[in-house]
């Protein structure tokens, strides 16, 4: 199960939470629940209200949730409250809608952000990761020359803080936790570093406190970075207007001024989120503590959430059931599940848990331009099989020869992009054996091929396919003649081109045209022919 058994260290590893500004109890009034390998959707009274169907699914915000279908190539669209979608799943990774706004990308794309009737509103076109709105702003970062930079765009798509911070929370009371150089500090919404980096950890402010660590300890400033409880503590949770904290490896409960009044002694344990009782972890099993640190519910469950109106989930022998104040169930442990935003708005209840999204938007145009630019219907890179050797080396300075290949790179490694770069070799007898142990290059060699090669340094398979289904249509004067999943063939008047994907790089290799090829099994002759062998 993926059940959380240390709730504590659970809320402070969240990179990302957003203020919530709606109704939170109606917000969770259904819970995401997984029965066998599925994910629907329950209330309180254990009642299904949407039938297990989705590879995962979120808790709903304003009625709509994210859900993820199932299959070999899941995909994410919003349902609504009867389970119907409202925006269908057509997006390989998406985030709740928060503020009206949800970021959601599609294959081969950019992020983009869509309202709620699933219009586009803006792309980010060069952003790397872009997390959901708060506080009017979103995260995104972008690729720089020494790793990725955060910065901060507005509801229409507009850079409001230019990329520049190397980590960053999320904005809420009009500040956001910045990191530079290592050190966490805060800027506010025009970018300006109203409180210097100086921390080790950062998080965000609610009601002008926030709490930071520094030397390893935790502790709570003001909006002016004045330390209002010293750092003392190994972690704390903002509960209402006191902490949750750990002391000694201890888990209790701290008041608005620092002071401990519930002692350290529980292994783990859930904020009150203003309930009577909260979830403490004694030994091995849960139970329920009241406001003195006395037990009301006696532990006897392998996880508990904290209550919300009344009613609380927990876990035994592996299954989730809900019970009352009391530590009665009204609902016998029997969903499989419970979905991981879900619990995380239980626990932190002023904030909802806030995801983001990569880019999967590959650069293929300028790729295929690149290398189409040099090769038209005449010359490759302005030269034919007829011209000798010298000239190619005078025009590329950085020449380099593969003596036992037989090759000579005309260029090698040039940057298309940030993702793939491109060479340039020629074939044929290129230099002058003198013995088996030095060579003298042939300036008046003549080539017999031109040979560019695309590496790209992109793990996805489906991004070296996508470069070779692009060159298809992209050789202007020349018809394709054979083409699979792995090669091409495509004849002009003067020049033949083989195009080849080879798991690893992309080869385009032009040869003399031929006079005779097989076109669907049938020999034809004519000015132009195919050389069916796939490039070496």
């Amino acid at each position: 199960m993926r059940i959380l058994k240390h709730f504590f260290a659970f809320i402070y590893v969240m990179v990302f939470a957003a203020c919530n500004s709606g109704n939170q109890e109606a917000d969770m009034k259904y819970i995401p629940i997984k029965n066998g390998d599925d994910f629907g959707y329950v209330d309180w009274e254990g009642k299904i209200i949407i039938n297990p169907q989705f590879a995962s699914a979120l808790p709903f915000k304003n009625g709509i949730a994210l859900v993820q279908t199932n299959g070999e190539d899941p995909l994410y669209g919003f349902i609504d409250e009867k389970g119907k979608y409202i925006i269908n799943p057509t997006f390989i990774a998406a985030t709740s809608f928060s503020e009206g706004i949800a970021i959601v990308v599609s294959e081969n794309q950019a992020p983009k952000a869509i309202n709620e009737k699933g219009e586009e509103v803006f792309v980010l076109q060069n952003a790397q990761t872009v997390a959901a709105f708060s506080d009017g702003l979103a995260a995104f970062s972008i690729e720089g020359e020494k790793g990725n930079k955060w910065g901060f765009v507005d509801t229409k798509g507009k850079t409001i803080i230019t990329p520049q911070f190397d980590a960053v929370n999320l904005f809420n009371d009009g500040f956001c936790a910045v990191q530079l150089n290592g050190k966490w500090g805060y800027i506010d919404k025009a970018g300006k570093i109203v409180i210097t980096p100086q921390f080790q950890d950062a998080q965000w402010f609610q009601d002008g406190k926030a709490i930071v660590a520094s030397n390893g300890k935790y502790g709570v400033i003001d909006e002016k970075g004045t330390f209002i409880i010293n750092p003392q503590f190994g972690l704390m949770i903002m509960d209402g207007d006191n902490y949750l904290i750990n002391s000694g490896g201890k888990v209790g409960w701290a008041d608005a001024e620092g002071k401990i009044y519930i002692n350290p002694q529980f292994n783990d344990a859930t904020p009150f989120n203003g309930a009577a009782i909260a979830a403490v972890k004694s030994g091995s099993s849960w139970g329920y503590i009241d406001k003195e640190g006395k037990f009301v519910i006696n532990p006897q469950f392998d996880a508990a959430y904290p209550f919300l109106g009344g009613k609380a989930l927990v876990n035994s022998d592996d299954k989730i059931g809900i019970i009352d104040k009391d530590g009665k169930y009204l609902v016998n442990p029997q969903f499989d599940d419970v979905t991981l935003g879900f619990v995380y708005q239980l626990i932190n209840r002023t904030k909802n848990m806030v995801t983001s999204v990569q880019t999967d938007y590959f650069d293929v145009a300028s790729i295929v331009s690149r290398v189409t630019k040099e090769i038209n219907a005449n010359t490759i890179c302005g030269f034919d099989f007829t011209t000798p050797l010298s000239q190619m080396m005078a025009k590329y300075k950085n020449y380099s020869i593969d003596y036992y290949g037989g090759k000579s790179y005309l260029f090698e490694d040039e940057k298309i992009n940030k993702n793939t770069d491109l060479s340039l070799s020629v074939e044929g007898t290129i230099y002058l054996s003198s013995g088996w142990s030095s060579y003298k290059v042939n300036p008046d060699a003549t080539v017999t091929a031109f040979v560019f090669t695309v590496n790209t340094n992109s793990p996805s398979a489906k991004n070296k396919q996508a470069i070779f289904k692009a060159f298809e249509n992209s050789f202007s004067g020349y018809k394709m003649r054979h083409t699979d999943n792995y090669s091409q063939v495509h004849t002009g008047t003067k020049f033949d081109i083989q195009l080849q994907n080879d798991g690893s790089r992309i080869l385009i290799k032009v040869i003399p045209a031929r006079n005779e090829y097989y076109e669907n099994g049938t020999h034809v002759t004519d000015s132009v022919a195919v050389d069916t062998t796939v490039v070496d």
